[in-house]
């Protein structure tokens, strides 16, 4: 993201498009640019927000203030008392407009780890993935550990799959090691076959490059 005085990141889900998350951003794109803020705050798309059955849902930073169930009719008043007066709108704030859900409150219990950047950061800029620590594993492997060294380190972490079976990662990884050929393939198949599971969308939409 580039430097702004404000940021407002809009989780771009399925749910969202449902719920027509994309005449909202057109909506806050004309609005900000009516009211000649575009070198002050950047409209970013994102992946989901952790908040779920809400609609539209986007936060605005640096103050941190969700918003739920926004509509196109909503972002003019958003712009105008929020990102020009300073003034959060209430109606449409968590947990104002659902009452018993604080993001900071329910979040804030949940330690983040695969979906860490996911609501975060700009899903098709590499910058902030790379900003945010992403690739630091990987040119580690690739300058400082031999093949067997990254298998051993994988096997050592307990990493597991999050389908059915919980299959160790690191004997995978072995196993395919140890197949004949020099070639060896990665297949993403994403299929998100366990009811209710949502984990590999989240991922690919919300952060890609954890993917790679």
């Amino acid at each position: 993201m580039r430097i702004a005085r404000a940021h407002v990141l809009v989780g771009v889900d399925e749910e969202a498009r449902l719920a027509g998350v994309d005449r909202v951003l057109s909506a806050f794109r004309e609005a900000i640019r009516n009211a000649g803020l575009e070198g002050e705050v950047q409209v970013v798309e994102t992946g989901t927000l952790g908040i779920s059955g809400r609609g539209v849902v986007l936060v605005v930073y640096p103050e941190g203030v969700y918003y739920a169930g926004v509509t196109p009719e909503d972002v003019p008043v958003i712009v105008e008392e929020h990102l020009l007066k300073g003034r959060p709108v209430e109606r449409l704030r968590l947990p104002a407009a659902v009452p018993q859900t604080e993001p900071r409150q329910v979040l804030g219990r949940q330690v983040r780890v695969v979906l860490r950047n996911c609501g975060v950061i700009d899903p098709e800029e590499i910058e902030e993935y790379i900003a945010a620590g992403g690739y630091e594993a990987l040119g580690k492997a690739l300058t400082e550990m031999t093949p067997d060294e990254v298998i051993e380190e994988i096997k050592r972490s307990g990493l597991r799959g999050r389908g059915g079976a919980g299959f160790p990662t690191g004997v995978k990884w072995e196993a395919v090691r140890r197949a004949p050929g020099q070639e060896k393939y990665v297949i993403c198949n994403a299929d998100e076959g366990e009811p209710g599971t949502f984990k590999d969308r989240l991922i690919l939409e919300g952060d890609p490059h954890k993917l790679i």
